[in-house]
């Protein structure tokens, strides 16, 4: 977050790894991507457009605007849904945000294909 920043809001985020598309489970690295790539893609750096989007930047502005940071905190186990036998892991992560809660649209980087 930086010095002299605190958080007026944590929000624990639990996401279960799901199956990608080569067959391997989502992890919390895979998490933590799609808010490195809104920022990326989303703002513009020293003035260059080389890594900018603004359809991005459009779609992650209030995300970028209120997110402090982004905590993994750990890693579980998941049952299987419905009594099914198998598990899944599921990622513990703390979003920190500088607004108390007024809405979710900055949690829809998350479930975007961006």
């Amino acid at each position: 977050m930086g010095a002299g920043k605190a958080a007026q809001q944590k929000l624990p985020y639990r996401v279960r790894g799901s199956a990608l598309q080569d067959g391997t489970r989502m992890t919390a690295a895979d998490v933590l991507y799609s808010y490195a790539f809104a920022y990326r893609w989303g703002a513009r750096v020293g003035g260059e457009d080389a890594h900018y989007d603004p359809l991005v930047a459009a779609a992650t502005a209030v995300m970028r605007a209120q997110l402090l940071g982004v905590r993994v905190v750990g890693t579980d186990t998941g049952c299987g849904c419905f009594g099914a036998a198998h598990t899944h892991p599921v990622s513990r992560i703390d979003l920190l945000r500088n607004a108390v809660l007024a809405g979710l649209a900055f949690l829809a980087v998350l479930a975007s294909s961006l």
